[in-house]
C-alpha cells in the first residue's frame, strides 16, 4: 500500500517509477495498491499504462478502504 496523499501531481518520472515498483513487487508475488490519490494527480495517473495494469481495484480512497477491500479487517 502506497499512500499518495501528499502527491498533488504526478510528473512524468513518478508513474514510471511506480510501474517499476509494481513490476518488482509482482515478481515477488506482491500486489501494489495505492490510496488517497488526489484528483489533481489522477489525470496523469489515468493517462499512464500503470493505471490499466493496476486496475481500479488497486486504487483506494484511503487506507481503511484498502483494508476492507483486501479483506484484512
Amino acid at each position: 500500500m502506497l499512500d499518495l496523499s501528499v502527491t498533488f501531481r504526478l510528473g512524468l518520472p513518478v508513474p514510471d517509477v511506480l510501474e517499476e515498483l509494481r513490476a518488482a513487487l509482482k515478481r515477488r508475488g506482491i500486489a501494489l495498491h495505492l490510496d488517497r490519490l488526489r484528483a489533481s494527480a489522477g489525470s496523469a495517473f489515468d493517462a499512464h499504462p500503470l493505471a490499466g495494469r493496476l486496475g481500479p481495484s488497486a486504487v483506494h480512497a484511503d487506507v481503511q478502504d484498502a483494508v476492507t477491500a483486501l479483506g484484512l479487517s
